[in-house]
């Protein structure tokens, strides 16, 4: 509905919480639209605007807002439905039925031409040219050879289980070997020579450690040493050399430590004093 059709007082119908109810009327709202009454639940209600408004509801059309038909046109009424047809077909609507109707095909070959019996005739030519074939086939095989001796050569077996017979991709029909035909062109395989076994490498040389240099330069000297000194009597003899480090002595003495604390007695070095160590033997 449009703004100026909406009278106070009037009771409309409108959309509220998804549900067609009558609404009345009673003021304008200062927010806009206007306040009205659901007279379903007797709520007040807020309609914000003359869209959720569908008709009026009862009363003058003029009083309560309802559109009236322009100009006093009457609805124009419905054609009436096309008639159907009760009488009898003509002549001319039975050859148009006629020619409508489906030419018959025969169901293996799709020909469309038949003799009196209903036999399609392309079959029936097709099988005439088959049986043909076939008597031709039967009378070459049984022709007389004359001199010629028949080839009494072994065909292709199976190499699985003997059989001769095969089916298109050449596996055996007996035994289902796959590519059977093949194999059995080929021939058996021949046995590849065995390699020789390869030559046991020599062990490698165990490389001396930084540990086992120390516990061997303290065994010589007999006398407690510093790690810083076990490594240069061990780099001057040859017994070991670091790697690269910058504190090769400082790396030693957290070997010895770690061998003292896990092996305790067994343990191939001895704390004497602070930063020196002796041998345990």
């Amino acid at each position: 509905m449009k703004k100026n059709e909406v009278k106070l007082g009037g009771v409309y119908t409108a959309k509220v919480t998804n549900k067609l109810v009558q609404v009345r009327i009673d003021a304008e709202s200062r927010y806009g639209g206007w306040d009205g009454t659901n007279l379903a639940s007797g709520k007040k209600v807020r309609i914000k605007s003359p869209a959720r408004l569908r008709t009026a509801v009862g009363g003058d059309g003029a009083a309560t807002g309802a559109k009236k038909p322009k100009g006093g046109k009457k609805a124009k009424a419905r054609p009436e439905a096309q008639q159907v047809q009760t009488s009898a077909p003509t002549g001319g609507d039975v050859a148009t039925v006629g020619a409508m109707a489906p030419v018959p095909t025969c169901s293996s070959c799709g020909g469309t031409e038949f003799d009196e019996d209903g036999n399609c005739t392309s079959c029936q030519k097709a099988e005439d040219l088959a049986t043909e074939a076939a008597e031709a086939l039967d009378k070459a095989l049984h022709a007389p050879t004359g001199d010629i001796e028949p080839d009494t050569t072994p065909g292709p077996a199976c190499p699985n289980c003997g059989g001769t017979n095969f089916d298109e991709d050449g596996d055996c029909t007996k035994c289902w070997e796959p590519n059977a035909r093949g194999k059995a062109d080929k021939g058996p395989k021949a046995d590849k020579p065995k390699r020789a076994p390869r030559a046991k490498k020599e062990p490698k040389e165990k490389r001396t450690s930084g540990l086992d240099a120390a516990a061997k330069v303290l065994e010589e000297s007999g006398q407690p040493m510093t790690p810083k000194e076990m490594v240069e009597v061990a780099e001057a003899k040859g017994y070991w050399k670091s790697p690269g480090g910058k504190t090769p002595h400082a790396t030693v003495y957290s070997a010895i430590i770690r061998e003292i604390a896990k092996k305790g007695d067994a343990s191939r070095f001895v704390k004497t004093e602070r930063g020196k160590f002796a041998t345990s033997k």
